[in-house]
């Protein structure tokens, strides 16, 4: 029997919760797994580095940007936002998502405040 660890959220990336997981798995006898799901950027990584052990199940659903959280007013936020804007201008920001498997979460601008825009 084999195991299908779910995602829900951050809890993917938590350590408690693979320790949990782990534990349990191992507790009933289940060291393999068949089956993965996990954010794009996790699973297309996870891909990349299997040498074609792994492979999507369909198309990535509900996708978000990642975001870069900095206090409010910080004189840094333009300064980040410019920064990495002449990354993706320049084609340094896809280059470093195509090292990592994840090229397809990229975005084209780097904008401020995207989830409290909705």
């Amino acid at each position: 029997m084999k195991i299908l660890f779910v995602c829900t959220g951050n809890t993917c990336r938590s350590p408690m919760a693979e320790a949990i997981a782990r534990k349990i798995a191992i507790e009933r006898g289940l060291h393999e797994v068949d089956a993965m799901s996990a954010d794009s950027p996790v699973t297309l990584y996870a891909i990349s580095k299997t040498k074609d052990k792994l492979q999507t199940a369909g198309d990535a659903f509900e996708v978000a940007p990642y975001g870069m959280p900095v206090a409010k007013g910080s004189e840094f936020t333009p300064v980040l936002q410019k920064a990495l804007q002449a990354l993706i201008d320049d084609g340094t920001y896809n280059k470093i998502l195509s090292k990592w498997g994840v090229e397809s979460g990229g975005v084209k601008t780097a904008t401020l405040n995207v989830a409290a825009k909705g």
